[in-house]
């Protein structure tokens, strides 16, 4: 198990307004006001950021027609594993959270009346967890490079083929109680500006980007907040 703090987010212009649901839209379509709020609620992402990632690594012992069997013997199901991991031989489970102020900044906001505000923070909220689910690619791609390994790119419970259900296990592989991540009844994770993934690593593994999960995505066709490349 490996616990990381303190973790750079990088954001772009681009990446926030995409979680803001104008992904696709060029500058001229967007009302100069939101550039400038943008800038004024990134420059108090300072005191709000609390960015942490657990992760760790799991021989794979088997691959089934509904999942992966790990040295260990847990059992994650979901169809799309074996699907798009076929010659996956470790598996890089990772947990990440910028924590709880960010959320309660923007609880605050919206209470107060500040709705637009309130939207727009929890957009750029989300835009820094999409950071760390990059950092987390550069670290699987980092601890897979003395194998001779490729890895996949990430993939998510609660997307097509991955069931949300599967949640708790992945939770409990990487510990993430360890930088306070929880789960509700639900499976929804808390602190909310959270998430998870499974990266595949191993011989000839297909890589794709971490915009193109999207592609896997039941919601694809409809999301305001998809990738646009």
């Amino acid at each position: 198990m490996v616990i990381l703090r303190n973790l750079k987010i990088e954001l772009s212009t681009d990446q926030v307004l995409r979680r803001q649901g104008m992904g696709g839209k060029v500058r001229s379509e967007i009302d100069p006001r939101i550039y400038e709020m943008t800038a004024e609620l990134m420059d108090e992402l300072g005191d709000l950021l609390k960015p942490a990632m657990a992760y760790e690594l799991h021989q794979v012992a088997g691959i089934q027609p509904m999942g992966l069997i790990l040295a260990d013997g847990t059992r994650i199901r979901g169809s799309l594993l074996p699907s798009t991991l076929p010659n996956c031989m470790e598996l890089a489970v990772f947990v990440c959270t910028i924590g709880p102020d960010l959320e309660e900044r923007v609880t605050e906001y919206s209470t107060g009346g500040k709705l637009l505000r309130a939207t727009m923070l929890d957009g750029i909220g989300s835009a820094a967890v999409d950071s760390l689910v990059h950092k987390a690619c550069q670290i699987a791609q980092e601890e897979a490079k003395p194998h001779g390994y490729g890895i996949s790119g990430a993939i998510f419970p609660g997307i097509k083929g991955f069931p949300l259900a599967e949640q708790p296990t992945i939770l409990g592989l990487a510990h993430g109680d360890e930088i306070g991540v929880e789960l509700t009844s639900s499976a929804m994770m808390i602190p909310r500006k959270s998430t998870s993934c499974v990266i595949g690593m191993g011989l000839n593994v297909p890589f794709w980007e971490v915009d193109e999960a999207c592609d896997y995505c039941s919601l694809k066709d409809t999301c305001r907040y998809r990738s646009i490349v």
